[in-house]
């Protein structure tokens, strides 16, 4: 997933180990600047994929979406 997700304008960082990940995303990510809270961009974006089949955890610490199988 660090591949398919490097370099894009919002994602400041991906991380995991295993078969766990997560993608932390970020208003500006060279200077780790994180969006206004009030956005919840991590919500809105988890919501989104779940309407594309895809599951994606909202973490509460962030703007941060967790992934683990079922």
């Amino acid at each position: 997933m660090k591949a398919e997700l490097a370099g894009h304008p919002i994602v400041g960082e991906v991380r995991g180990v295993g078969i766990l990940s997560a993608v932390e995303m970020m208003r500006d990510p060279k200077q780790r600047i994180p969006f206004e809270p009030d956005l919840q961009v991590g919500v809105r974006t988890a919501a989104a994929l779940f309407e594309n089949g895809v599951i994606g955890r909202a973490m509460p610490h962030g703007d941060i979406l967790g992934y683990a199988p079922p």
